[in-house]
């Protein structure tokens, strides 16, 4: 009833239409009859593949603005409200979770993981997360990224250097360092990204790595696009054609799938980096986290890998508890 609530105050306050009923990074019961929408190459919202042109993201002059605060809901020693902001001409929108109570608490900016945007709850998503993290202490700032809950929706028209999903997350940084929030603390922030919002956070912290504290990723994605490529996208859907026809298959177009792969850019990284990954994960292998870790520490980064004996892809339990204990102390 609390989720329902909010999706309504929600989109009364922002013009957005959400569907309930999706469970962590998996889309099941009602969400599971919803047919998948497979738009362009670069934004499909049909797969957690999302192809960004890192050079052109690097690039970007950001101009997150226009960040107002929408309904809000108390749920034992927090507050979740409804935020809006605007960026790249995009209207986006998100959730912040705070403290309830007096004072400015430091900024966690959260890249959620998949889901169906025809069922995308922005209350329910990393919910845990952001609670846990707002009773001790910090603002956590969810965007929904464009296509989700009441960002503006894209269109499938071709972009050659798209910049996605971490576009909509800088933009969201750099509209709260324009607003004075009463509740919020200093202009860094800290980024936590889960699942498919792993590879949005390390993406959005090689682009602007002076942004940010700290960087802690869960079950993250591959930081080689074509790892992604061919665990998504390779096994003939009907995504691999729209990729294939605009970018080309990785072996034949190499310099764009590097240039799509945050891995060639970790030298850009400036924060301590720490990984949380189950070994029994078998929606993002554990592997691909070890791999970017020891390629951020080629390139004269600080990162560490926690492995989590026998977890799958979402925490459960004392792993979970032992992951946001571990969280904290980073951002600490």
């Amino acid at each position: 009833m609390f989720s329902r609530v909010f999706v309504l105050l929600t989109a009364a306050c922002l013009a957005a239409t959400v569907f309930v009923v999706v469970d962590d990074d998996v889309t099941r019961r009602g969400a599971a009859a919803l047919p998948p929408r497979v738009l362009a190459a670069h934004n499909d919202t049909s797969t957690p593949f999302n192809l960004v042109h890192l050079p052109r993201l690097t690039r970007t002059s950001y101009d997150g603005r226009g960040l107002e605060l929408g309904r809000q809901l108390r749920e034992g020693g927090v507050v979740h409200q409804a935020v809006s902001y605007r960026g790249a001409g995009l209207r986006l929108t998100g959730t912040l979770t705070r403290p309830d109570r007096a004072g400015r608490f430091p900024l966690v900016v959260l890249g959620h993981g998949y889901r169906l945007p025809a069922a995308y709850d922005p209350l329910e998503v990393s919910r845990q997360e952001r609670v846990f993290l707002a009773r001790n202490g910090f603002a956590v700032l969810q965007p929904d990224y464009r296509n989700h809950g009441g960002s503006s929706q894209e269109g499938d028209g071709l972009v050659r250097r798209p910049r996605g999903y971490p576009e909509d997350l800088l933009n969201a940084v750099r509209a709260v360092r324009r607003t004075d929030l009463p509740f919020v603390r200093g202009r860094r922030v800290d980024l936590l990204g889960r699942s498919m919002g792993g590879g949005v956070a390390l993406q959005a912290a090689v682009a602007r790595p002076t942004w940010f504290r700290s960087l802690v990723l869960s079950s993250p994605l591959s930081s080689r696009a074509t790892d992604n490529f061919r665990h998504w996208v390779a096994p003939g859907t009907e995504l691999r054609g729209k990729v294939v026809d605009t970018y080309g298959l990785p072996r034949d177009n190499r310099s764009f799938w590097a240039a799509a792969s945050s891995r060639h850019y970790l030298h850009r990284l400036r924060v301590p980096v720490q990984v949380h990954h189950g070994t029994a994960d078998d929606v993002c292998p554990v592997g691909w986290s070890r791999s970017t870790v020891r390629a951020v520490r080629r390139a004269g980064g600080r990162a560490r890998l926690y492995t989590y004996t026998g977890a799958g892809h979402g925490f459960r339990g004392s792993d979970w508890q032992l992951m946001m204990r571990r969280t904290v102390a980073a951002y600490r």
